[in-house]
């Protein structure tokens, strides 16, 4: 039996014993001893033993003749070879070094610390009421809270790492004299080993566990959460509504138009906003659309000006309502949805007000008062969430309402097209003329924000800033965590019929933490060495940080924040599920929807 068989036998009992006992829940997810027996893995088999056909880790051929045997004409003193005849052959039987460690008794050992380490276990236990209080553990982070203020923190009482014990009594056989072993001519100042052939089966390094994300670090995967049907599996399966297969026909759930703006005079409707035909049904998910629309009204100037972007996010307006169409027809609830029907090019919905409207003369007052509206009508959609949920106050004393507000955008990310191949900006994963990855914006940096670690670290800057202090939260889980809104939607796209690989998977993310890291990589962005911004990430624009509070004062110039918090984060979909057609744009606005509604139930609970 060599180590490796040893180390496979040893994992495969130890996962048999320990199967009864679960998983230890922490935040983000759960720790499962097959991870421990993972990191017990590598650290078996990158420490050094006798008789690995390697003269290295202290070892000398004193110590380990098998590995350090001198050569012909030399002497083993104190560890080092020098002339004057051959070594003496090592008598058999225990010394210092021929003792075994009782977890693996091929590993020779000195002492406990020659020994792989193990985990003992503690007990969690907080200055508050926390559910992983009393649950086994064997290291701080398996204990909630693990952010905050660090005299509020759980501690494992009692956990640590310690090294299992060496039996010296457990000897190892006598090593044949290197006298006896072909020799290999070397300079005689230097220990020489004797090359043995080392099994073809077995490999001739050890392997390099890779680093740990900082998602991994502190929010550790789960499994339950990667779901790997065949087809997307209705919300109502998961529990919501089992009585009920289709909500879509119900009037309750149907979503209707509740406001809309038109100017004097005029039958177009610039702004709708639209939600739940009965409150009692209302999802706790505001949904904006500031560039699907496509009124060019020629009552309206163009929007103009150096830097000024016309362009629509084209399908968002339909991914928009496919996302809310398939909560409602999944009895997950009926969310708002606030429109700007008119084109980018007479109104940026998405901007300040200077910005929205840069250029305009003739139609100016429409304009500006089609920008108030929008944002008039997010307010008040926000208001009638916060009547049917409520508010939650946070470790800070930070009240915000039980609810998302969700900005709807997309993005080419670079310049090709669909008849020229990019030459710069992200590559074309699908040939459609853009980027592939889905941008999750918390107006959280790419560069330095999103490489902080972890993200709790940034207490004041980013979206989202009531949830990250809610009980058992941890902002870093929040943005990229496993069951983050990124890692939630790139866990369900494989079950999207006919979409590529790389097609809509999010950054950030627990796949992709860091969209610095992505734009840096010739992998996946053409010009990834530029000097400064080699593929851009959208980090979240006007309407996150205006709708992340609720009382919102638009006379003045920037609009005036106070009030209760209002979770808020942007998506920018990429042109391969906006541009992939009717079943890719359906099946991925489903898959979306429960994302979102996981992610709502998660942190708030079921509805009321």
């Amino acid at each position: 039996m060599n180590i490796y068989t040893a180390v496979f036998l040893f994992l495969w009992c130890s996962s048999e014993a320990t199967s009864s006992v679960g998983a230890v829940n922490i935040r983000g997810g759960n720790v499962a001893n097959v991870d421990e027996q993972h990191r017990f893995v590598a650290r078996v088999l990158a420490k050094p033993w006798c008789g690995d056909n390697k003269c290295n880790g202290g070892e000398n051929c004193d110590t380990c003749a098998a590995d350090c045997g001198c050569a012909d004409g030399e002497t083993c003193a104190a560890g080092s070879c020098v002339s004057g005849g051959p070594s003496p052959t090592p008598p058999p039987g225990p010394s210092a070094s021929c003792g075994r460690c009782v977890v693996d008794n091929l590993t020779p050992c000195s002492a406990p610390t020659d020994c792989p380490t193990t985990s003992v276990q503690g007990t969690c236990s907080a200055p508050t009421t926390q559910p992983t209080n009393g649950n086994s553990c064997d290291n701080d982070s398996q204990c909630l809270p693990n952010n905050g203020k660090p005299g509020n923190r759980g501690t494992c009482d009692g956990g640590s790492m310690t090294n299992t014990q060496c039996d010296t009594s457990l000897t190892c056989s006598p090593t044949k004299s290197p006298a006896s072993t072909p020799v290999t001519s070397s300079p005689t100042s230097s220990p020489t080993k004797a090359p043995t052939a080392a099994p073809s089966s077995e490999p001739s390094e050890s392997p390099t566990a890779a680093p740990m994300t900082c998602p991994e670090q502190f929010c550790p995967a789960t499994s339950a959460r990667k779901l790997d049907a065949e087809k997307l599996l209705p919300l109502s399966s998961k529990g919501l509504r089992r009585d009920v297969v289709d909500c879509s026909t119900d009037p309750n759930y149907e979503l209707v138009t509740l406001n809309t703006y038109t100017p004097p005079g005029r039958s177009d409707v610039l702004i709708e906003l639209k939600g739940p035909a009965d409150q009692a049904y209302a999802l706790n998910l505001v949904i904006a659309t500031p560039h699907g629309g496509d009124l060019k009204p020629e009552y309206i100037d163009d929007r103009s000006g150096s830097g000024i972007v016309t362009s629509k996010d084209s399908y968002t307006l339909e991914m928009s309502e496919l996302t809310a169409n398939s909560l409602i027809r999944d009895c997950a609830g009926t969310p708002y949805v606030i429109i700007n029907h008119l084109h980018r090019s007479k109104l940026d919905a998405n901007r300040d007000l200077a910005e929205a409207t840069a250029g305009i003369v003739n139609g100016i007052e429409v304009a500006a008062d089609a920008w108030r509206h929008f944002h008039t009508f997010i307010t008040a959609a926000q208001e009638k969430v916060k009547m049917k949920y409520g508010t939650s106050e946070g470790s800070t004393g930070l009240i915000g309402v039980k609810g998302l507000f969700f900005d709807m955008h997309g993005y080419r990310g670079n310049n090709g097209s669909t008849n020229t191949a990019a030459t710069t900006g992200w590559k074309d994963d699908v040939n459609i003329g853009g980027a592939p990855f889905s941008q999750w914006g918390y107006r959280l940096s790419d560069d330095p924000s999103l490489q902080t670690c972890p993200l709790d670290d940034l207490s004041d800057k980013g979206s989202f800033s009531q949830a990250r202090w809610l009980p058992n939260q941890s902002y870093e889980c929040l943005v990229r965590g496993p069951d983050s809104l990124g890692s939630r939607f790139d866990a369900l796209l494989p079950n999207v019929p006919d979409i590529s690989d790389l097609c809509g998977r999010g950054t950030p993310s627990s796949a992709h933490p860091s969209p610095y890291d992505l734009a840096t990589d010739p992998t996946y962005c053409l010009n990834a060495n530029a000097s400064s911004d080699p593929c851009h990430y959208y980090s979240g624009g006007f309407d996150v940080e205006l709708h992340e509070r609720m009382g919102v004062d638009l006379s003045t110039d920037p609009p005036t924040l106070s009030g209760l918090y209002f979770n808020a984060v942007q998506l920018e979909l990429p042109r391969c599920i906006r541009f992939g057609g009717d079943q890719i744009r359906s099946d991925s606005a489903d898959a979306l929807a429960q994302a979102i509604k996981g992610f709502l139930d998660d942190l708030y609970g079921p509805p009321p």
